[in-house]
């Protein structure tokens, strides 16, 4: 080394495996000669001391002189041989960094200075993935964070949407519920934002709607709604009912007559009680319950709704007649023969068959939707023959030829009825065909209603309206 000196070199040498101790050996030229200092680079060593990154002084020959491991120098390491060294002394620049991995195939993020003496090489790495663990982490916090905010905005989206979404599935349900007829429908609003406007706007609408359906008949008016009534009229395959109470006048007087000026109130109550089991019957049995005229009912199967099958609506009008018969009998139960304010009710029904005129009819400001023709006058005169012959439920013999099979019925005189130029033959009902119960003749519906059987040739029909005039002596 004191040649290379003596030649003009300077050299730096690790003097620690002879020492013992952390002991550089600095060559330099000297007179003519060359010179040798030793001196312990202590505060090099602390400077260089270990982190997250490890710094360490190579010389010319890739010799560690400087080392924060006083072992690696005490040992003589030489890291010539390293990819990362032989690239130091590769690369023209006195400063410069890089990515390297060494030779256990870890990632390191170098950077180096090449000093101005003995060709010393100052170095410092850090594991690539420790100089990122930073940011890594930094990263993973901001995912985390994002994470929960978004998490967070999703619950608070979610439960303002349910705040929203489900009072508007009521409503579309309620609508839905409108729509096939249904008013009477109970809203309450949830708060006082634009959806519980809403809602209470769509609560007061229900609440007309079913006011206004008590006024007309609803599956008209849902049928109206969803477009399947048009405009006009048309044909239709129809039976048509009519019933009426016996003695209604007389009732009425006796109401008045007992009561005073509460009269009105009491004929009301008692009129809508037996109008609603009335009701039930039609509905229950596929029927439309046209209008109510005073105490008499008008419906209708097969017009406005219908089964497909002319005998089928036939047959379920027919069943409507005597579910009433039963429905009055059990209300009659309850009350008193001479009860002024709750008096028994008795009914006739006349039933008819054919082909009638339906569709809306009235005007622009009001409007109803109704059966006209031959067959619906028939049916009214029909009804009014109950009182004549002592039956409650008469049906004409277009009504009878279709369901015959499946009722006992038994014939009464015919009729000659204005406008038509045969005698009507008419039939009284008397029970299902196939029922094990009940009774099963027409004498029998008499003791139980207590109806009286009447002389019928005696009777003179055309006395009040002139509409009917019976024929012959005696039944068929």
């Amino acid at each position: 080394m004191l040649r290379r000196a003596a030649a003009g070199e300077t050299v730096l040498l690790n003097a620690a495996p002879h020492f013992a101790a952390p002991v550089l050996a600095l060559f330099f030229p000297w007179h003519g000669g060359g010179g040798c200092v030793l001196f312990a680079p202590m505060n090099l060593n602390d400077s260089f001391g270990s982190g997250v990154n490890q710094s360490y002084l190579i010389n010319d020959s890739g010799d560690i002189l400087v080392h924060s491991n006083f072992e690696v120098i005490r040992s003589a390491v030489n890291a010539a041989n390293q990819d990362f060294i032989r690239y130091i002394w590769n690369n023209p620049e006195r400063n410069a960094q890089t990515l390297y991995t060494d030779e256990e195939g870890v990632r390191y993020f170098g950077a180096f200075t090449k000093l101005n003496t003995a060709g010393a090489v100052v170095i410092t790495s850090v594991e690539y993935d420790k100089v990122f663990e930073g940011i890594a982490a930094t990263t993973r916090r901001n995912i985390y964070l994002t994470g929960a905010v978004l998490s967070i905005s999703i619950i608070f989206i979610w439960f303002f949407s349910k705040s929203i979404s489900i009072p508007l599935k009521t409503l579309a349900a309620a609508a839905h519920e409108i729509e096939s007829g249904a008013f009477d429908i109970k809203l309450k609003p949830r708060g006082h934002d634009e959806i519980g406007v809403l809602t209470a706007s769509f609560q007061r609408m229900c609440k007309a709607l079913g006011v206004f359906g008590r006024f007309t008949n609803r599956d008209i008016a849902a049928r109206a709604m969803r477009g399947e009534i048009k405009p006009g009229g048309s044909p239709k395959h129809t039976t048509i009912f009519f019933s009426d109470i016996r003695g209604f006048t007389a009732t009425s007087e006796n109401f008045t007559n007992t009561f005073g000026h509460e009269a009105s109130d009491r004929i009301v109550h008692w009129l809508n009680e037996y109008f609603t089991k009335m009701i039930e019957c039609v509905e229950r049995t596929g029927g439309v319950v046209d209008k109510f005229i005073g105490d008499a009912i008008m419906a209708h199967w097969g017009a406005a709704s219908t089964t497909g099958s002319t005998r089928k609506d036939t047959y379920n009008c027919i069943a409507s007649a005597l579910m009433m018969r039963r429905v009055l009998i059990r209300m009659n139960k309850g009350r008193k023969k001479s009860d002024p304010a709750n008096p028994r009710i008795r009914i006739g029904c006349g039933i008819n068959t054919g082909i009638v005129t339906a569709g809306q009819i009235g005007s622009d400001v009001r409007m109803e939707y109704t059966v006209t023709g031959d067959p619906v006058n028939l049916a009214s005169r029909v009804e009014s023959l109950n009182k004549t012959f002592g039956t409650d439920i008469l049906i004409t013999e277009d009504t009878w030829k279709l369901v015959r099979k499946k009722f006992i019925t038994e014939e009464m005189p015919s009729v000659r009825v204005k406008g038509k130029e045969k005698p009507v033959r008419i039939f009284a009902v008397v029970n299902f065909a196939k029922k094990q119960k009940g009774p099963k003749s027409l004498n029998k519906i008499r003791r139980i209603l207590g109806i009286k059987a009447p002389d019928i040739l005696k009777v003179n029909v055309n006395a009040d309206e002139k509409k009917h005039t019976i024929i012959g002596k005696g039944y068929r």
